[in-house]
């Protein structure tokens, strides 16, 4: 009883008061030097000599700089909660190049440097069109080209811009594709796996060396692709050499060489090209053709 008492005492009951009022105290003191080293970050973090004043930009051809620094200063503008995002330590380089890439298709890389603690480089490469891709359709490529609508293609096959109007035969031209394209925007897109696209280009590559012009390619769809002969007539109406992505490239252009070399058909190629309507290499032992009677 005695001890029940002692516990119970106004002294006790004070003591224990007493140190509530310390805990409490200690926890709105840690908060409140929470709150100061806070604000002295933020402070700190706004000081003109450690925020992003001056941006350059460097490496772009076709891509304009006011377009590079248009959606730079958009994702520098704005604040982490209090912080401001110029903020050279807080630079986010993976959004800025992210959104680069995005709105850019054309560029190939892009790199984000920090020059000083006041300023920031942007050095970017340029996709350049090597082939250009006129859709599914197999209407005459010049009328296409005119219509300005068709797009390049980089060396692995990847859309990444509209071409303009031009004339000559400047850019072999692939038709259709592998797989489901947007036609509406088929930027970014791909037209086959990279496989398949660079054994496409390996074939015409070879067709070059056998002093055999080809001005396109169309891509079916259902893994049959047709190259086609330029003979003065730039569309799908051309003579066609037809393979498949069965084919081994190396041994259809070995048959074909050798084709090429036995008669009739050597004599009957060179005098009679504008009659030829296609020449089949999907049947790896042989060569089947056709001429126009």
């Amino acid at each position: 009883m005695k001890r029940r008492e002692v516990l119970n005492s106004p002294q006790m009951e004070k003591v224990q008061r007493e140190r509530k009022v310390k805990g409490r105290n200690k926890i709105l003191l840690v908060f409140l030097c929470f709150i100061l080293i806070f604000e002295i970050f933020v402070f700190i973090s706004r000081i003109k000599n450690i925020n992003v004043a001056s941006i350059s930009i460097s490496g772009n051809n076709i891509v304009e700089t006011k377009g590079i620094m248009n959606v730079v200063q958009k994702d520098l503008s704005g604040k982490y909660f209090l912080f401001p995002k110029t903020n050279i330590f807080l630079l986010s380089k993976n959004k800025i190049i992210s959104d680069l890439h995005k709105q850019f298709p054309r560029l190939l890389d892009v790199k984000v440097y920090r020059k000083d603690l006041k300023s920031i480089s942007i050095v970017v490469s340029e996709r350049s069109g090597r082939y250009l891709w006129c859709g599914n359709s197999t209407d005459d490529i010049s009328k296409k080209i005119a219509e300005e609508s068709c797009y390049y293609l980089d060396s692995t096959g990847y859309i990444f811009d509209r071409a303009p109007s031009f004339s000559g035969d400047v850019y072999f031209t692939f038709y259709g594709s592998e797989g489901n394209i947007d036609t509406g925007n088929p930027v970014t897109q791909k037209i086959a796996e990279r496989n398949i696209f660079e054994n496409i280009v390996q074939f015409k590559n070879f067709l070059d060396t056998m002093k055999i012009h080809t001005f396109g390619v169309y891509i079916k769809g259902d893994g049959t692709y047709e190259m086609l002969i330029s003979d003065g007539d730039r569309s799908y109406n051309a003579p066609k050499i037809i393979f498949n992505n069965e084919n081994i490239i190396d041994k259809i252009a070995s048959n074909l060489s050798s084709a090429l070399k036995a008669e009739p058909f050597a004599t009957e190629f060179k005098t009679k090209l504008s009659q030829l309507l296609y020449i089949d290499l999907r049947f790896n032992s042989k060569v089947v053709y056709k001429f126009t009677k």
